[in-house]
């Protein structure tokens, strides 16, 4: 019986802890649950499980990221620390990050072709026409 109260006495404890995330982890936090609930009351529904699924989608890697992962990134629990799993969050952030910029703000004018930089060959171009012109 002794052992038995010792033993959810350390469980308890383990679970109080304050957890404290680095600024760089709750920078991440923030972005997804910013973009999740976004995508939950503004688009679509959006469920845990589906953030999830999104995430292993734009993984280059197999990665073990399932709904338990994304309540605990979601409640500011838990950041993967899995280099490849937050690779994946943070191309995940910057892909939805870029639809909620176009959505709330319309297509850039900077996305329209005829305002698009030449690239090096077409300034190429452009200074070896006029040099002829001279």
């Amino acid at each position: 019986m002794r052992r038995r109260q010792n033993r959810e006495t350390a469980d308890d404890e383990t679970w109080s802890k304050d957890r404290r995330l680095s600024r760089k982890d709750q920078r991440i936090v923030d972005a997804v649950k910013e973009l999740y609930q976004w995508r939950k009351n503004a688009r679509t529904k959006m469920t845990q499980g589906q953030l999830a699924a999104e995430i292993r989608s734009v993984a280059k890697t197999n990665i073990g990221f399932n709904q338990s992962a994304a309540s605990k990134l979601l409640n500011g629990q838990e950041v993967p620390k899995d280099i490849d799993t937050v690779d994946a969050i943070k191309a995940w952030i910057q892909r939805e990050g870029q639809k909620k910029d176009i959505f709330e703000k319309g297509f850039p004018q900077a996305s329209r072709i005829d305002s698009v930089p030449p690239t090096g060959d077409e300034k190429q171009a452009d200074i070896n026409v006029s040099d002829q012109s001279s």
